[in-house]
């Protein structure tokens, strides 16, 4: 069984966002976890995260990120699976 981590910077966006997490969740292959990098979020994200009580969601929250450059960098210093 090879374990995949899906990787989701997101600042705001929720609609655009509750339809990809929508996709990442409804994968045929169930061995994957979603890692979502926020950051300066204000449109509610993270209570519509916690409202799907998903054990496969992890939420990295951060408020002092400057751009999506600085949100994905934070990729490194996230535990992740085998494959990303």
């Amino acid at each position: 069984m090879r374990k995949f981590t899906i990787i989701l910077p997101i600042k705001n966006g929720v609609n655009y966002f509750k339809i990809c997490v929508g996709s990442i969740l409804n994968q045929t292959y169930p061995h994957f976890n979603l890692c979502v990098l926020i950051h300066d979020n204000e449109d509610g994200i993270i209570d519509w995260i916690h409202s799907l009580h998903e054990d496969r969601i992890e939420i990295v929250n951060a408020s002092n990120v400057k751009g999506i450059t600085a949100n994905w960098a934070r990729i490194k210093n996230i535990p992740k699976n085998e494959f990303m």
